[in-house]
């Protein structure tokens, strides 16, 4: 999948491999001992998800916080920029969050499969059942949040699982 049209990479595809083999060498070369097999998964998935995400988030993942706040009837996703006086970033939040809150209506979740996974836990439930899904665009200060709320159990189960992987795969972009 590539960029979509006036959506500016926030680093090179090729830049995201050598810097993580670069790291895990500088660790090594310095007497510590080389991350936990899961550890070091753990640190090459968010590097992909990263390199993927640069392709669908048109905003640095760098300069901006994603929230996952999961609610007894949904949960709300909400993207800041970290500098509260980065405009461009602001702008670029509200721009994705808005469009993607329109596909999400539609059952599209095609961009976080392709960011995460498409076996990423939720994610097949919130497509299948997006017409009893509630999903609504809102601007906050410094970005944008995307609020969702469902009567089904079974979706909001699924939307809570959804917002612990993205959780869990954004590392210190984002915060539970």
């Amino acid at each position: 999948m590539s960029p979509r049209p006036g959506c500016p990479r926030a680093f090179p595809a090729w830049s995201v491999a050598p810097l993580l083999l670069l790291a895990l060498g500088a660790a090594s070369a310095a007497g510590q001992e080389t991350p936990t097999p899961g550890a070091e998964d753990s640190v090459t998935r968010r590097a992909a998800v990263a390199e993927r995400g640069s392709q669908v988030m048109p905003f640095d993942l760098s300069r901006t916080r994603h929230d996952f706040r999961p609610l007894p009837d949904g949960g709300a996703q909400t993207v800041v920029a970290r500098d509260t006086m980065d405009a461009a970033q602001v702008a670029l939040i509200r721009q994705h969050l808005r469009e993607e809150a329109e596909r999400f209506r539609r059952g599209d979740f095609t961009d976080p499969a392709f960011v995460h996974g498409s076996d990423m836990p939720g994610v097949a439930e919130l497509a299948g059942g997006a017409d009893h899904l509630r999903i609504e665009y809102a601007e906050v200060p410094f970005g944008g949040r995307i609020h969702y709320t469902s009567a089904d159990p079974a979706l909001v189960d699924a939307l809570h699982r959804w917002f612990s992987a993205q959780t869990s795969d954004h590392g210190a972009h984002a915060r539970p």
